[in-house]
């Protein structure tokens, strides 16, 4: 059953229906060889994250989010997380860390990516937790052993 957690989600989320079709089509394909049709609008939603097309990997989440299972929403989640704390929407990259966190207690990347919030924040304890706890669900996740680190210094 898909996660529908994006239908709750603030209003400044657009419609994905932006998305052209031939995007669709390869994205659906892309589907079928990976078995997980929201992981595949997940990973072009982080692609076009990293060529700066911010808007568009915003639509994109929200349609991978819609076709998640409730298994799946979690990564999407701290994915979306990730694009809203790189635009500095800091308040809307918690609530969807803290929402991947509530479906998965434990989840590493969600863990870090928080800290990282809390520490552009000027809360340092708050951040270091958030790093510990990413380390021990994954002791080889290497940015929260940078982060860690860092956070020694």
């Amino acid at each position: 059953m898909p996660y529908t957690a994006w239908k709750h989600m603030p209003q400044t989320c657009s419609s994905a229906e932006n998305v052209s079709a031939e995007v669709v089509e390869r994205v659906s394909l892309l589907a079928i060889v990976w078995g997980a049709e929201s992981y595949a609008w997940s990973n072009l939603g982080v692609s076009l994250q990293l060529s700066e097309e911010l808007s568009q990997a915003e639509e994109v989440f929200k349609r991978a989010l819609s076709l998640a299972t409730t298994q799946e929403a979690h990564v999407i989640l701290s994915n979306l997380g990730i694009l809203y704390r790189h635009q500095k929407k800091y308040q809307l990259a918690k609530a969807m860390f803290t929402k991947s966190l509530e479906l998965k207690p434990g989840y590493a990347p969600a863990f870090n990516n928080m800290g990282l919030i809390f520490v552009t924040e000027g809360l340092l304890e708050e951040a270091k937790y958030c790093f510990e706890k990413a380390l021990q669900s994954d002791p080889m996740l290497d940015a929260a052993k940078s982060n860690s680190i860092k956070m020694r210094l």
